[in-house]
């Protein structure tokens, strides 16, 4: 008897591990049974927002370049031998930190081809950026090889001249072009008039 109680033990022991196992195996796949029968049901929403990223990206991408080459201080807005910067680039400066969103008013700074010009720059964008702002208030500044292209002013100011020659004469017509109120009618009714006597005359 009591071999059968200790066999019995024996044979019930491993079967008792295992139902904490098999239990949890069990749970597992019905779970992702569930979630590929809410995959299958709600598709496509859960898979189209990582296109939508994937598309959106490059546009950000492609915005975020743009606002650099928009808030770049380069080589015309410095003195070439002192970097202090020009009245133009002062302006600039001026624009990045006053009318920029506030949180796109990162100074991208172009270096110079001297290490030292390009201290020099830094210092001249700083003091500047400095008595702009309030008080203890600093703006980033980063410096980057980024170029902006640019054209000479001459060939700048004859486009412009061109332009605003080859405009026209910004006044309305003179009277003489516009047809004279009420002549249309009259003529149209003169035609109706001289149909209806020929209709009297019969």
């Amino acid at each position: 008897m009591q071999l059968l109680i200790r066999s019995l033990l024996l044979c019930g022991i491993p079967l008792v591990v295992a139902a904490p196992a098999q239990a949890q195996w069990l749970g597992g796949i019905v779970d992702k049974t569930k979630q590929v029968f809410r995959n299958n049901n709600d598709w496509p929403k859960p898979f189209i927002f990582a296109d939508r990223a994937s598309v959106a990206q490059p546009m950000l991408l492609m915005v975020n370049s743009g606002l650099r080459r928009q808030n770049l201080v380069c080589d015309y807005h410095f003195e070439e031998e002192t970097g202090k910067l020009t009245p133009a680039g002062e302006l600039k400066v001026q624009w990045i930190l006053n009318q920029a969103n506030p949180e796109r008013r990162t100074i991208y700074l172009q270096r110079a081809q001297r290490p030292e010009l390009t201290a020099a720059r830094l210092d001249f964008v700083q003091q500047t950026a400095a008595r702009l702002l309030p008080r203890g208030e600093l703006p980033q500044i980063v410096e980057t090889n980024l170029e902006t292209p640019g054209h000479p002013a001459e060939e700048v100011d004859s486009t412009l001249n061109q332009f605003s020659g080859s405009a026209y004469n910004p006044r309305l017509p003179t009277k003489t072009n516009f047809p004279t109120p009420g002549t249309a009618g009259v003529t149209g009714g003169g035609a109706g008039g001289a149909s209806g006597a020929g209709g009297t005359g019969r």
